[in-house]
């Protein structure tokens, strides 16, 4: 098998996963099929990737409801075969056309001739790949033993998506601790992960709109692209957005932090938290959560706290018990992280994002 840029490029998708699309187009056009796309199902839920020309075809056949119909995917998960198969490997070209969802979907589109294979996630999680649109049932046969040389990186690089996207869960749900709305997302926008409290608070505000997160107010949306831009070029630069609303009660700022640091570990190398913050809450948030957001050390997260409640440099070396000239080292450190240059700037950005009557810190 001769494609070893393509097998980095999966392994790439697995870590970053706006890579997908780009990627399963390039399987496609290998083989000469019109698209691949891969189905994530469990009994909760449905996820997916395609490539570029099979986005909306995969956004009709969700919404129409045919991956519940166990007919298409039951032999292959009766089989369990390591490899793919081509539909005729299971019917004539007759039952084939008898299907339903051949005759009233993927026949319509020209996309009757295709092959799949089936890999058993963790739990109740069921994985299809299905390449589609092939030319004939024997284009797509010639092509199962390069796709069968391509499956073993395929299934742990999904395997690997799976767990990143796991991962970027924990640190939202961590935040729902601290009583704050966070969510995972990447410079393009789309949602890896998100928390109770974030979906609950966006539910009238954004629509999910073939995974990308849209904001239903355009000039919002706008201002949220702008501030992501800087992200996509791999700037590390901390944004704010005021959203305004007729009923102050429902106004709010979101906030725009790079992951940095350790907590690139459990997210993607390229991921964007978004945390929703009641200007109302005056209070702030506990150093390890500081630690967390903008990489900080332990001594830096708590002169910052600090530093936001209003002491100035030499008032927090002396609560803290520290040389004021190791004061000044660590808000210099502090300001270089945050992209903040004044504890003004600084204290605005962390307001509302701590629990309310959050203990003061200790040295």
């Amino acid at each position: 098998m001769k494609a070893p840029k393509l097998i980095e490029q999966i392994y790439e998708a697995a870590v970053l996963p706006d890579r997908w699309p780009a990627v399963l187009q390039d399987v496609a056009d290998h083989v000469g099929a019109r698209g691949c796309l891969y189905l994530s199902k469990s009994p909760e839920r449905v996820e997916w990737q395609a490539s570029h020309r099979s986005q909306q075809q995969v956004e009709d056949y969700i919404a129409a409801g045919w991956p519940r119909d166990p007919a298409l995917s039951a032999p292959y998960v009766a089989e369990q075969w390591p490899g793919f198969r081509t539909e005729t490997d299971y019917r004539s070209e007759a039952e084939i056309a008898a299907l339903p969802v051949h005759r009233e979907f993927f026949l319509p589109r020209g996309l009757s001739a295709r092959m799949a294979t089936v890999i058993q996630g963790a739990g109740d999680t069921v994985v299809q790949i299905a390449v589609q649109g092939f030319a004939s049932h024997d284009a797509a046969r010639a092509a199962v033993p390069w796709m069968d040389q391509l499956r073993p990186h395929l299934a742990r690089a999904l395997s690997l998506s799976a767990l990143v996207t796991a991962r970027s869960q924990i640190v939202v749900d961590s935040l729902a601790l601290a009583g704050i709305a966070a969510a995972v997302i990447t410079p393009a926008g789309r949602l890896k992960s998100a928390n109770a409290a974030f979906l609950d608070r966006m539910a009238d505000r954004m629509a999910d709109h073939r995974g990308v997160l849209r904001f239903v107010d355009p000039f919002l949306q706008g201002k949220v692209d702008r501030a992501l831009a800087p992200f996509r070029t791999g700037r590390r630069q901390i944004q704010s957005i005021a959203v305004t609303a007729p009923d102050p009660a429902e106004a709010f700022v979101i906030h725009l932090l790079p992951v940095v640091g350790a907590a690139r570990e459990v997210c993607d190398s390229d991921g964007v938290v978004m945390l929703l913050a009641d200007p109302r809450n005056r209070s702030l948030p506990a150093a390890d959560l500081l630690r967390l957001l903008f990489d900080l050390t332990p001594a830096e997260a708590r002169l910052a706290r600090l530093v936001a409640e209003g002491f100035s440099a030499p008032q927090a070396a002396v609560a803290l018990g520290i040389q004021a000239n190791t004061a000044r080292a660590h808000l210099k450190a502090v300001f270089a992280k945050t992209g903040f240059a004044r504890q003004s700037e600084l204290a605005l950005a962390l307001a509302g994002l701590g629990m309310p009557g959050a203990a003061p810190v200790s040295g």
